[in-house]
């Protein structure tokens, strides 16, 4: 688990340092102050930097379709983007991310864009990244500028160019043969799964059910559930058609003759599933939830953060959300000030001289800040 954090050179953050974690943290601040970027990081960290990961967070911020819109931008995905305060390439040009915990500097992932050269007056360059592999050679031109990814416990990750993030095809050319692009043997990494607000695809809740179906994790996922409606028995994933991917969430209520489907019961079944499935399918790992409000009434919200706090205990499970909701805010201090050996702490994002700062508010501190109506968003 995460002690400490620090984000240095990332998006919004030129230097930002939380000094310490809990097990469950929910992350407030004021829009555009980074809450977003913040869950960003710590999927870069637990990913190590991982290239599909990177594209997949320009994809989400559109920041890969004016690469392709003829007239907007050059034909490349403008990676800049990614490092704090860099207004275009030339500009970006030897910028660093460092993503890790506070004052270590053997579990950081680094990010860089470096201009790359073969030093040897040919066209061919010749890496070895992994020893037991075969030696792979790839071709240059001139000078160009890359986007160098390393994980400090293990080294030289990857080198992409910024050409290959751009092909109509997305991330297949990534894992194509025959592209810019070298990885040493897979680093360590932590199971993550981020919960955007609008959240996953239905029929990603299907596989995420396949992975826990009869275990004990089942049993987490109906508690969830039930804090809704008591009335829930049991809950299956059913195809549709003869689209057998195309499944959908139903569930047995106490009388009820025959599944009924979990949507028709309101948005916010559907928000808990998400929220719940993604904590039982990422033991030992990192559940990242933006706007974990969302869709889900005020009066559910004590018992919902209730069962976060235990869950993430028993499963090994560090939860990172954000919110700009008093109500939640209030909600999480007092399942928190309930569950104080689960580690509840809030972190509040805030602008201070033109940078962002974290301020943390343990349980204490934020029973102090809620029963005074100290404003804390």
């Amino acid at each position: 688990m995460l002690k400490s954090l620090e984000v240095d050179g990332f998006r919004a953050f030129r230097s930002l340092a939380i000094p310490s974690l809990g097990r469950v943290n929910l992350i407030v601040g004021k829009n555009n102050v980074g809450k977003t970027s913040l869950l960003e990081a710590l999927r870069l960290f637990a990913y190590t930097g991982s290239p599909e990961v990177i594209a997949d967070i320009l994809r989400f911020r559109d920041e890969t379709r004016f690469a392709q819109t003829p007239g907007l931008q050059p034909d490349i995905v403008p990676l800049w983007r990614l490092f704090h305060g860099r207004e275009d390439w030339a500009d970006a040009a030897m910028a660093s991310i460092r993503i890790g915990p506070l004052g270590s500097r053997q579990e950081g992932v680094l990010i860089s864009l470096q201009w790359w050269q073969d030093g040897k007056g040919t066209d061919t360059t010749v890496i070895d990244l992994t020893p037991n592999h075969p030696i792979r050679e790839q071709e240059f031109g001139a000078a160009r500028l890359g986007l160098f990814i390393e994980a400090e416990r293990v080294g030289l990750q990857a080198v992409i160019f910024p050409e290959e993030f751009s092909d109509p095809r997305g991330l297949e050319r990534l894992a194509a043969p025959g592209t810019t692009i070298w990885r040493r043997r897979q680093a360590s990494q932590s199971p993550c799964v981020l919960l955007s607000a609008e959240g996953p695809a239905v029929e990603d809740l299907g596989r995420w059910w396949d992975r826990i179906a009869l275990t004990n994790r089942e049993e987490h996922v109906l508690d969830a559930l039930r804090i809704i409606d008591p009335e829930v028995e049991r809950l299956q994933f059913i195809s549709v058609g003869e689209e057998t991917k195309n499944r959908i969430p139903v569930v047995k209520r106490t009388g009820s003759q025959g599944p009924v489907p979990l949507r028709s019961l309101g948005d916010g079944m559907i928000r808990v599933l998400r929220i719940i499935l993604g904590l039982a399918t990422v033991p030992g790992g990192l559940l990242l939830i933006d706007e974990v409000e969302n869709g889900i009434h005020y009066s559910a919200q004590t018992d919902l953060w209730r069962l976060i706090l235990q869950v993430a205990a028993r499963l090994d499970v560090q939860v990172f959300a954000t919110s700009h909701s008093w109500d939640c805010i209030s909600a999480f201090q007092q399942a928190a000030s309930e569950l104080p050996e689960q580690e509840g702490f809030l972190i509040r994002l805030h602008r201070k001289g033109g940078e962002v700062r974290a301020t943390v508010f343990d349980e204490e501190r934020l029973g102090i800040a809620t029963r005074q109506d100290i404003e804390v968003r």
